[in-house]
């Protein structure tokens, strides 16, 4: 049995676009957040595991520094 509720399937980042797939807990909400400084963060969305996976995708904003993070929606 997998011990984290929420595990990285796929991660793909490209010069135009930020792509990853998720597996985890069917109907589990995850807060998706950035930051530039790995101390401020701003929510993006909550995101929803839908028949054990979610994949998300977005557009590069071309930030010198940006870091993602996931984790369990309240």
């Amino acid at each position: 049995q997998n011990s984290f509720p929420c595990a990285p399937a796929s991660l793909t980042l490209a010069s135009e676009s930020v792509d990853f797939t998720i597996t985890g807990d069917t109907n589990s909400l995850w807060q998706l957040e950035d930051s530039t400084d790995l101390l401020n963060w701003t929510r993006l969305e909550v995101i929803g595991v839908v028949d054990g996976n979610v994949s998300h995708s977005e557009a590069d904003d071309a930030r010198p520094h940006r870091f993602l993070r996931l984790h369990g929606a309240p």
